[in-house]
């Protein structure tokens, strides 16, 4: 996707003004931004959508009388397009960050201003990296390219700010730099998902042998990843410590959560149960510490999504093979499960993507079914949500 390319975006060879109005009106009636603003005030008549799109990340309010406007059957079908398209703001906006971001490194000379060209280089990663994570209707090869140039940005700026001259800026790149690589992992892990069904469905004995050889390189990088994003986040904790800075403490536990629990979902076989069981076991104890800091009071979202992850955490755990299905200690993790994914929900409804909270609720969902409903068990829908804020 080429910066402010509205036309590709909107496969349209034009953009009109109703479109810009649909989407104005979209944004208020999602919650985007609150209703006390002149609208006309800051729009002309020709305004653009990428204008639009970026006035409203520029400024949390706007104002418009629904009265005062009627969508023509274009602007409503926009409308739609954008309700079922909730990241488009977001991924235009990161879109415009990366070309700038590559402008200015263009522009400047690491020798001149090393510290300058570090910073621009680290927050081209962290655009890079967000963007892998919301264009979930793109190609997984498209988005391993993004989160691979993401990686090579950050292992470049830790050649700048170093662990012995600069500690804060080298924790928060290490951070960075984990966030990129457990993206990485879980995206090798969703490709490894699909692999599977489809060599179940076209598999034959000429071709075992290569796809054998194929899924093993696959895991081995799979786990490379995972594995260097545990040393990352581990390495950030070294200068971001629970006694100094424990609001990011709890941040990178959160992270080490998910990423043992994305550890553990990679261990699948027989031989690798115990393995599995304690990796689980792992993230459990790293969103529990987490938990200790994080308040639903002073930070619901971060704290919900903590919750949120520790019940899929235990939701898992109710269903390892060394619990047998009338253990006491099964029915306590569902029961802590249950309570969590409904605590989660909560919180999640009054965000503004509802992802979250209906992925809490279709959880729960399950996990009654499997209690109340006497079910065949079945496993959670296993997404863990990493903090909102890099």
């Amino acid at each position: 996707m080429e910066p402010d390319d509205s036309q590709t975006l909107w496969e349209s060879a034009a953009i009109t003004n109703e479109q810009t109005l649909a989407f104005v009106l979209w944004a208020i009636d999602s919650g985007l931004c609150a209703t006390e603003a002149d609208f006309r005030h800051h729009f002309a008549d020709d305004i653009s959508l990428n204008d639009a799109i970026r006035w409203l990340i520029d400024f949390d309010y706007l104002g418009l009388d629904h009265d005062q406007v009627t969508l023509t059957p274009r602007g409503q079908a926009v409308v739609e397009r954008l309700r079922t398209t909730p990241t488009l703001a977001e991924e235009v906006r990161l879109t415009q960050s990366i070309a700038s971001f590559r402008a200015t490194l263009q522009a400047i000379r690491r020798e001149d201003a090393p510290g300058t060209w570090g910073g621009v280089l680290d927050n081209l990663g962290v655009a890079l990296s967000k963007l892998a994570r919301v264009q979930t209707t793109t190609a997984i090869s498209a988005r391993m390219e993004l989160l691979a140039e993401a990686i090579t940005s950050h292992r470049e700026t830790l050649r700048i700010f170093t662990f012995e001259d600069h500690p804060t800026r080298w924790a928060t790149v290490q951070h960075h730099l984990g966030l990129a690589l457990l993206a990485q992992g879980q995206l090798k892990l969703a490709y490894e998902g699909s692999n599977d069904e489809t060599n179940d469905e076209t598999n034959d004995e000429t071709n075992d042998e290569t796809n054998d050889e194929t899924n093993d390189e696959t895991n081995d990088e799979t786990m490379a990843a995972i594995e260097a994003a545990l040393a990352a986040f581990r390495a950030a904790q070294r200068i971001y410590t629970r006694a100094e800075h424990p609001q990011f403490w709890a941040k990178l536990q959160n992270n080490l959560g998910v990423t043992l629990a994305e550890w553990a979902k990679a261990k699948q076989g027989d031989e690798e149960r115990d393995e599995r069981n304690d990796l689980l076991q792992q993230a459990a104890d790293a969103y529990r510490q987490a938990l200790q800091i994080r308040s639903r009071e002073a930070q619901p979202l971060e704290w919900a999504t903590t919750r949120y992850n520790l019940a899929l955490v235990l939701h898992a755990q109710a269903h390892a093979d060394m619990l047998s299905d009338m253990s006491g200690a099964r029915e306590r993790l569902l029961d802590e499960a249950m309570q969590g994914y409904k605590s989660a929900a909560e919180v999640f409804v009054h965000d503004i993507s509802r992802t979250r909270h209906d992925m809490a609720l279709h959880n729960l969902a399950l996990l009654e079914e499997e209690v109340f409903g006497k079910r065949r068990r079945t496993a959670p829908r296993n997404t863990s949500y990493l903090d909102a804020h890099y």
